[in-house]
């Protein structure tokens, strides 16, 4: 279960987000769902918490994930599982876009800032990029950005790992590092 890789989080992400108001998650690339309900379950701190997630759910997107070939049947019951998890989860407060992020991101302005943001989505060095650029304007200050699989090195997660390098250096001195293990962590300056 993919939950294991997000234990972590209740010490080292969970406790830094703002209290006493609604947090705001976002999700590049959900998947199979199961971070949403990891999030659902241990991150939401009141009723008004909201979820948005976006993943196109296409086969060669999932192949460029993975190291395992996605055909559509299975692509197709990973977002049924998503889509049920997120449900069960975060009920009405989710917003779930079966879209590519370059599409989604730019629209999201006012839905935002977001207090975390998961980016997941397409695994090679410039969907990362893209996504992370996109996404940064979204996050809230004090917000955390993770990088999934960037501590995998598997040849495309070389690329999420060649992807963070470079777009830290683009906000450096706007973040402060939070973790480096399978993930990469960062909280925006406030």
């Amino acid at each position: 279960m993919a939950a294991r890789w997000y234990e972590h989080w209740r010490e080292e992400v969970f406790p830094l987000l703002p209290t006493g108001r609604p947090r705001r998650f976002l999700e590049i690339g959900i998947g199979m769902g199961d971070t949403a309900r990891f999030i659902g379950k241990h991150g939401k701190e009141t009723s008004d918490d909201t979820y948005v997630g976006i993943d196109p759910w296409e086969a060669e997107t999932h192949r460029q994930r993975s190291d395992v070939t996605a055909t559509i049947e299975e692509v197709g019951r990973n977002e049924e599982r998503a889509r049920w998890q997120i449900k069960r989860a975060w009920g009405s407060n989710a917003t779930v876009f079966n879209n590519r992020s370059h599409v989604v991101l730019p629209l999201l302005s006012r839905q935002c800032p977001f207090d975390l943001i998961l980016v997941d989505g397409l695994h090679t060095t410039e969907g990362v990029l893209q996504d992370s650029r996109l996404a940064w304007p979204l996050l809230a200050d004090g917000g955390i950005m993770i990088w999934d699989d960037w501590g995998k090195m598997k040849r495309d997660h070389k690329a999420v790992k060649a992807a963070v390098a470079m777009f830290t250096e683009e906000v450096e001195g706007q973040y402060k590092e939070l973790f480096r293990t399978r993930q990469y962590g960062a909280q925006k300056c406030q």
